[in-house]
């Protein structure tokens, strides 16, 4: 994103406060227009994020190439179909739930954690193939039901999380990509389990079979937990597994989980891990 422009023509005085501040210290270009006409003299129009009140938005702000923002007292009613993001006011928004709402709809992935090894990212499309590949393996096939799903509806069900998911929440599911080849090592999701205040969401993680056994399970739990501690402030953390699933058991215990219980004493029963 090169420049926001804001069009500061019957925008609260608050509000341009708010405004002023989420993009305080950020590096991009940000212009001030005192008129709806002021717009359209600006140069870098070609690539950014506009800002505008809904007393002068036009239908011609949504032909420009701009994210359009725009402030509305009354939650949109009457404004048309097309518009990015339709806000009551900025006081609680934050410069990166911008970003990341530019980057979504030019479906730009944005990163979730990297580590020194790895990068854990949204996925775009060109990664579903590889995803459903490596989800097919047979040591992956066996504890993970996505993998067992006809390859449409696996695919479908991904597509779904990046035109859906992603744009409106914190959580999905992520790749997981070397650092350096780029190369796709697994997928990790954070699923949301419980709404409310004490809120749980359930993590879960596969790695390609001929990159076990090299410490990227621990690296990815890890940095899904500082993630959802510092993005979400998670209250709970719960991971299901098989209980023939030695490795994912010793692994999620590595990381701080406790059993919480299982569901039966047969061969398949699940175990659930907690974290707090």
């Amino acid at each position: 994103m090169k420049c926001v422009v804001v069009c500061l023509e019957t925008l609260p005085e608050k509000e341009i406060y708010f405004i002023r501040n989420i993009f305080k210290g950020f590096e991009i270009t940000y212009i001030e227009c005192q008129t709806f006409d002021d717009i359209f003299k600006i140069n870098e129009l070609k690539d950014g994020m506009l800002i505008i009140s809904s007393k002068k938005f036009t239908v011609k702000v949504i032909n420009t190439a701009l994210v359009t923002v725009v402030y509305d007292e009354n939650e949109g009613k009457g404004l048309p179909y097309g518009i990015d993001l339709i806000v009551g006011s900025f006081e609680e928004m934050e410069t990166d739930f911008l970003i990341r709402l530019y980057r979504h709809k030019l479906g730009i992935p944005c990163t979730i954690a990297v580590t020194n090894r790895i990068v854990i990212r949204e996925l775009c499309i060109g990664d579903i193939d590889e995803v459903i590949k490596i989800s097919r393996q047979k040591h992956i096939l066996e504890f993970v039901a996505d993998g067992r799903m006809p390859e449409n509806e696996q695919r479908e069900k991904l597509l779904a999380y990046i035109e859906n998911i992603y744009r409106f929440y914190d959580y999905g599911i992520w790749g997981i990509f070397d650092k350096i080849n780029n190369t796709l090592l697994g997928a990790v999701s954070l699923d949301l389990l419980a709404h409310g205040e004490d809120a749980e969401y359930e993590i879960g993680f596969f790695i390609r079979e001929e990159m076990q056994g090299q410490g990227y399970g621990m690296e990815v739990i890890n940095a899904v937990i500082s993630y959802a501690k510092k993005r979400i402030g998670i209250v709970g953390l719960t991971a299901v597994t098989k209980r023939e699933n030695i490795g994912a058991i010793k692994l999620l215990t590595k990381c701080g989980f406790k059993r919480r219980e299982q569901d039966g004493t047969a061969k398949g029963c699940n175990y659930t891990f907690e974290l707090y």
